[in-house]
């Protein structure tokens, strides 16, 4: 999960990064409790607490919880501009749906005081997907901090390097062997916030607000969340 701060929780005093992190807190405590569920139930439940017991004043956040259902296929639930990417023989395999209601204006669910009203989403509203996985894949989950500035293609050129390569490409990149998924998330975040202070270079923030009548280069400053992880063969 990654919190957004379109809305201007900040200069109202609030944390933002308060409602996502609580959310994902109910998150993890709930699986651990209960095991892992679809999903879109992991979220719903989390999501249920936070607001039920009052956990947070206020906030919002995108959200994408995954489960890898015994290591055969992806479950996704997505809400807003967080999202996944399977990557497979080096290319982007799968990439998941994204919901904004205009430019920089994701999906969110939120926790909103009485006096003050802006767009506020459901959990049921996610983007569901089941994505059959095969070892040797892997899988990224990012903030919009990752996806608005890096392009699919980037992401998996990186991603791929977590993986054994058999035609010499890591000994030409001098690597003797493939990269830790935590090496290679740490190398996904790093190019993420170089590309967001970029102010000329052309990234998929850039192309968005193209697409929406507004002319902007560079790349978002943003908070940056990578999650990777590869799929191995069971034994």
């Amino acid at each position: 999960s990654t919190q957004s701060t379109w809305g201007g929780w900040r200069s109202k005093g609030v944390d933002p990064a308060l409602f996502a992190n609580q959310l994902m807190h109910n998150a993890l405590t709930f699986v651990e409790q209960h095991g892992v569920e679809e999903p879109l139930a992991v979220m719903q439940r989390a999501y249920d607490k936070l607001v039920r017991n009052t956990e947070v004043a206020a906030g919002s956040s995108t959200a994408c919880v995954v489960s890898l259902a015994g290591g055969r296929e992806l479950r996704v639930a997505n809400l807003g501009d967080s999202g996944v990417l399977v990557v497979r023989d080096g290319r982007p395999h799968y990439r998941a749906e994204e919901q904004v209601y205009r430019f920089n204006a994701p999906y969110q669910l939120s926790a909103q005081p009485k006096n003050r009203s802006s767009f506020a989403n459901k959990p049921k509203e996610s983007a569901q997907a089941t994505v059959p996985l095969r070892p040797d894949d892997v899988v990224v989950v990012g903030s919009d901090g990752l996806f608005d500035n890096l392009f699919p293609e980037e992401i998996a050129r990186i991603a791929s390097l977590a993986v054994p390569s058999k035609d010499g490409i890591m000994a030409k990149m001098g690597l003797q062997s493939a990269m830790s998924v935590k090496q290679v998330a740490e190398r996904l975040k790093d190019q993420a916030v170089l590309a967001g202070r970029d102010s000329e270079r052309r990234t998929p923030f850039a192309v968005e607000a193209a697409d929406w009548g507004i002319q902007r280069s560079g790349g978002k400053t943003d908070d940056v969340t990578v999650i990777v992880a590869r799929v191995l063969e069971s034994s």
